[in-house]
C-alpha cells in the first residue's frame, strides 16, 4: 500500500481490496484505503453495485441489471471512465458512482474490453433518460 498516499482516487474491486488491505467488506476496504491516504475510494462489487467513501460522505450505490452478460472484460475500465467523467462534470460522488455503474453494466453487453464503452448519449438511453439517439 506504499503508493496509496500518492493517489487521490482508488477504485478496487472486492478481490483487489481484500489483497490490498486484508478486509472482506467494501466499507472496511474503503476505510483502510482512506486511512492509508487515499482521498476517494469506490469499491466495485460487481453486478451488486459499488460502495464509495470520501471524507464524511459514504454510500452504497446499487448496480444496474442487464438481461445478459456477454463479456465482463472492460466493466472495470468502464466503471473508472464513468466515475471520473462524473467527477469532471462536477457531479457528486453519488451521481458519479451511478454513472460508473451504468457504464460498467453497459460494457458487459458486448465482447471486448473497449468495444462496449458507450457514448454519454447511449448511457442516457440505458438509464431511461433519453428515448433515442438522433444522428
Amino acid at each position: 500500500m506504499g503508493l496509496i498516499p500518492e493517489v487521490d482516487i482508488v477504485l478496487p474491486g472486492l478481490e483487489e481490496g481484500r489483497l490490498l488491505v486484508g478486509a472482506n467488506e467494501p466499507e472496511e476496504i474503503a476505510a483502510s484505503l482512506l486511512k492509508a491516504g487515499a482521498k476517494i475510494v469506490a469499491v466495485k462489487c460487481g453486478a451488486k453495485g459499488a460502495y464509495y467513501a470520501a471524507g464524511d460522505s459514504a454510500e452504497f450505490i446499487p448496480g444496474y441489471p442487464v438481461a445478459r452478460v456477454v463479456d465482463p472484460v472492460g466493466a472495470g475500465d468502464g466503471f473508472a471512465a464513468g466515475f471520473i467523467s462524473g467527477l469532471l462534470k462536477g457531479w457528486s460522488y453519488s451521481e458519479s458512482v451511478k454513472l460508473a455503474n451504468a457504464v460498467g453494466a453497459r460494457a458487459t453487453q458486448v465482447i471486448g474490453d473497449v468495444e462496449g464503452l458507450p457514448t454519454f448519449e447511449e448511457v442516457e438511453v440505458f438509464l431511461g433518460q433519453r428515448k433515442e439517439i438522433e444522428r
